[in-house]
């Protein structure tokens, strides 16, 4: 079992996703982290907003490290660098991963991407590059956040497979099986999924 925490790097994103303070956030989620670790919880911690913000543009490398080491000081065993409107490149991935190096190690690191400008598969390509070896995704990329406004999905689960295989990787996942599951999400939102490996292997697009 586990539990997730999400802290954000930016003050604006806080206020508008968790109604606090960076700071105060932070204090709140120490007290859970702490029941969680007293009830042998496996706890994740995820940085919103690791590269740009809605609200107060650009995020530092810097200032993400800074949340990324309170989330293990008070106990998160693993942090997800998230980005949660979709805006990461090549670059700003392996900016933040190095700024985050000597604070979190690669097995402790995962990759939270949306693909609002298509660029989520070259940014786990990024990843893989610095060792990281954890990527979210969701099934069909459906998904997204109220308050970030403007952004995609989240990185679908089917394109993340597919690119692995390609690039030379077995993510132990039946690709197949995988699209039936997403079926069963998209009939129950009445929406088609925005992956392009799901639409590729129903024969549709957008």
């Amino acid at each position: 079992s586990s539990v997730a925490v999400i802290a954000s790097a930016t003050e604006g994103f806080a206020q508008a996703n968790l109604g606090q303070s960076v700071d105060g956030s932070l204090a709140t989620f120490a007290e859970v982290v702490t029941q969680a670790k007293q009830a042998n919880l496996h706890v994740r911690g995820y940085v919103s907003c690791a590269f740009d913000c809605p609200y107060d543009g650009a995020v530092d490398p810097g200032q993400v490290n800074g949340v990324v080491e309170r989330l293990l000081e008070m106990g998160c065993d693993e942090i997800a660098i998230s980005d949660t409107i979709g805006s990461a490149v090549p670059a700003t991935v392996d900016a933040v991963l190095s700024a985050c190096a000597s604070s979190l190690p690669l097995s402790a690191t995962a990759l939270h991407l949306h693909d609002t400008r298509g660029a989520a598969l070259s940014c786990v390509g990024a990843g893989l590059a610095a060792g990281v070896r954890t990527f979210d995704a969701s099934a069909g990329g459906f998904g997204g956040c109220p308050f970030a406004p403007g952004a995609g999905g989240n990185l679908a689960t089917e394109d993340l497979v597919d690119f692995l295989a390609n690039e030379g990787f077995d993510p132990g996942v039946d690709l197949a099986k995988l699209a039936q599951a997403t079926d069963v999400v998209a009939t129950a939102l009445d929406r088609q999924p925005p992956s392009k490996v799901w639409q590729r292997l129903r024969g549709t697009s957008c």
